[in-house]
């Protein structure tokens, strides 16, 4: 959904939550807009929440084989 509404593809989408790759400032301009948000609401935001800790990854755990 977000795809569609910011005109870009799912799998593109997919690969910036995932951390794979970085979206450029045109991209982040097209995602605030398949949001619904100015880019500034979104940065401020971001802003105000960097000062808390990241949230613990859960690692995998390797199953023996």
């Amino acid at each position: 959904m977000l795809g569609y509404r910011s005109g870009l593809h799912r799998n593109y989408i997919g690969a910036i939550e995932r951390g794979e790759i970085n979206p450029t400032f045109r991209v982040l301009i097209k995602l605030s807009d398949g949001l619904g948000f100015e880019l500034s609401e979104i940065m401020a935001l971001w802003e105000e929440r960097s000062s808390d800790p990241p949230p613990r990854r859960r690692r995998r755990r390797r199953r023996a084989d």
